[in-house]
């Protein structure tokens, strides 16, 4: 018997980065006014849903246990148009996100005094914080300082942004190279937030890879 999904219930763990996604997913499903968010609890075998839907790199380093759960090479694949999925486990290329062509129209519009004029092709640079899979401190941050260096004479304008996790000796040594220099902006950490203005503006990308999230919505640009 065919049934449709007629409400979304977000379980939730209170941090932005870990709920967008969930966001994102009933935004592609035309349940953005019907859902509704509760605490994280998910102590359940997998085996109880009809349907569960998750970032295959969540599920990469699993233990034994889990992967008789999540079988390998279910995919969900272009998730802002059309939806594919085989038995009741889908792991998706990426982070889920809110970013669609709409999202980046609307961004576009709105940031278009700021950045349309500046001189192109504009990178932008998104600089997350260290996590255990992937740990960075000062030396990350003179690499990136050596070949932002590197590219300067070829870019048109450099947009930096911090994210909440990154290291204070991280900002600060990129700070103190860049701060004065007329081809590099970087966004003190005031509202508003530039993300989504970038995303629709930037000619190129750097991400540093603690977050798929991040590389996720990049990716999403084309």
């Amino acid at each position: 018997m065919h049934r449709s999904v007629r409400r979304a219930v977000i379980i939730g763990n209170g941090f932005a980065g870990a709920e967008n996604q969930c966001y994102g997913l009933i935004r592609a499903l035309g349940l953005s006014h019907r859902h509704s968010l509760y605490i994280q609890h998910p102590r359940s075998h997998l085996s109880r849903f009809d349907l569960v839907i998750s970032p295959h790199h969540d599920y990469y380093p699993l233990t034994p246990e889990g992967k008789k759960q999540i079988p390998c090479g279910l995919l969900l694949v272009n998730l802002l148009e059309e939806m594919w999925w085989v038995g009741q486990r889908v792991l998706t290329f990426g982070a889920l996100h809110q970013i669609d062509s709409d999202a980046l129209q609307c961004a576009a519009s709105a940031w278009h005094d700021e950045l349309a004029s500046l001189c192109k092709p504009l990178l932008v640079v998104n600089i997350g914080g260290p996590i255990r899979h992937c740990r960075y401190g000062a030396d990350l941050a003179r690499q990136l300082t050596t070949s932002l260096m590197n590219v300067l004479p070829t870019c048109g304008s450099i947009r930096i942004s911090f994210s909440r996790r990154t290291p204070r000796q991280v900002s600060e040594i990129l700070v103190k190279e860049f701060h004065n220099h007329p081809k590099v902006y970087i966004w003190d950490g005031q509202d508003p937030n530039p993300h989504m203005g970038h995303l629709a503006w930037a000619d190129a990308f750097v991400i540093t890879a603690d977050s798929v999230s991040m590389l996720s919505e990049a990716c999403t640009t084309g």
